[in-house]
């Protein structure tokens, strides 16, 4: 009992003797020069140093236009996809209100019947992308999935 009455009393001690120090008062005096400091040095701005002029750069090819064809077989083909994409929103549907039996079989059914469209969509996706890189692309580059 001694010792944890001393181990406090030797705490509050230490507290007392050992806290933070005060701060020192400014002058308003000082205070004014600091600001009047401040704003001569936002006035007088450093110049910026002047880059050196960067050589043009060169312009891109023009990309050529696809043909009207091309533009209705791609018309086409969203046309098929947005369809595909009702025909799962339908399906999506009526899975939320059935019994896990019921929605093992909407699936099975709605990929048989839509097995032969999406094959065609596919197929069709192919050709597409074929047809742009043999008539628009020249070199390396590839287009980007439709």
């Amino acid at each position: 009992m001694k010792n944890l009455l001393i181990i406090l009393i030797s705490a509050l001690i230490a507290g007392i003797s050992y806290g933070k120090p005060e701060r020192q008062k400014i002058s308003a005096d000082t205070k004014i020069r600091a600001k009047q400091i401040e704003k001569s040095a936002q006035s007088e701005k450093p110049e910026r140093p002047i880059k050196p002029e960067q050589p043009p750069k060169p312009e891109r090819p023009a990309k050529p236009e696809l043909s009207d064809e091309l533009k209705e077989k791609i018309a086409e083909l969203k046309a098929k996809q947005k369809e595909m994409h009702e025909a799962q929103k339908e399906l999506r549907e009526k899975l939320k209100n059935s019994s896990q039996e019921d929605r093992e079989a909407l699936i099975t059914q709605f990929k048989e019947s839509n097995k032969e469209t999406h094959k065609q969509i596919k197929e069709q996706a192919k050709a597409i992308k074929q047809e742009i890189r043999s008539s628009v692309e020249e070199g390396e580059s590839r287009t980007s999935d439709l």
